[in-house]
């Protein structure tokens, strides 16, 4: 098949409630966590199995309300919007790079990539770690969108729909509960 520079297909791993605010409200960076990976901002995956992992754990299982079910929320990002971007990519973890310096950083909580002219990159890419251990997850990728700028891109490239996991027949494969 030939590369067409299509759009970068993407999923935020969430429950139903914050994918409903989501898609109502747009992408905001400063919802997230401050101690991730790669620092506070809003976070997808192109692994359709990672994003059901984190969807998962942020709705803890729960079959119970609505709001807290499992949800996906897609997105179909231009290439090009991406590249007009300010971005850090970390292709592989390896001892030797700095991975593992920048996450630390970020994990520490402090605000900021330490640019010397802008707080953040507007995204960043790389493995998904584990934290803890100091290992990553095969085959698990994370793309964060830190700034305005990022967030504009992401809401763009939103899919209004949301994908409830438990009721969905295609990703009833991947869910054991």
């Amino acid at each position: 098949m030939p590369w067409t520079n299509g759009p970068l297909k993407a999923f935020h791993g969430t429950d139903a409630a914050s994918a409903a605010s989501i898609v109502a409200n747009g992408v905001d960076p400063t919802m997230g966590r401050p101690d991730t990976d790669f620092g506070q901002g809003f976070y997808v995956t192109t692994s359709l199995q990672q994003a059901l992992n984190w969807a998962l754990r942020k709705s803890k299982y729960s079959a119970g309300p609505a709001s807290k079910r499992p949800a996906l929320v897609y997105f179909e990002i231009d290439r090009e919007d991406l590249a007009a971007l300010d971005g850090l990519v970390f292709v592989i973890e390896d001892p030797d790079s700095d991975y593992w310096d920048f996450v630390a950083h970020c994990r520490s909580g402090i605000a900021g990539h330490a640019r010397p002219h802008q707080a953040y990159y507007d995204i960043v890419s790389g493995p998904v770690s584990l934290w803890q251990q100091k290992h990553t997850i095969a085959g698990a990728d994370q793309i964060s969108f830190h700034t305005q700028d990022a967030a504009l891109v992401a809401t763009r490239a939103m899919s209004s729909k949301i994908v409830d996991v438990l009721s969905f027949p295609a990703l009833s494969r991947y869910v054991n509960l």
